[in-house]
């Protein structure tokens, strides 16, 4: 069985920290099935966000959350939107780079 949220956020005013918001609440959403979980490795569901807008002006603000990091686009998307890099310092030498510098 596949679960699917549908997260709807109505607005009349354009927000710049509407990227953020939408995030907050996807993570509050998965917090739950988290919690619910109580201890059970479950996976997540699939979380689409829809903005229903109906101010009087023009949406002026990005959607995206990357519009709000101050990076270029590729590098969010190779850094953050990736899998979470590991390393063990059992395993590691010390002539390796750290892990951050091993993202780009």
């Amino acid at each position: 069985m596949v679960h699917v949220y549908v997260l709807v956020e109505h607005q009349s005013t354009s927000d710049y920290w509407m990227p953020f918001r939408v995030w907050q609440y996807i993570f509050a959403a998965w917090d739950d099935v988290r919690r619910q979980a109580e201890g059970k490795q479950v996976k997540l569901p699939l979380v689409i966000p829809l903005v229903v807008f109906n101010g009087a002006k023009t949406y002026q603000h990005s959607l995206d959350l990357r519009g709000l990091i101050n990076a270029e686009y590729d590098l969010i998307d190779r850094v953050l939107f990736k899998p979470v890099r590991s390393t063990s310092s059992r395993t590691r030498r010390l002539s390796e780079r750290p892990i951050w510098a091993q993202c780009c």
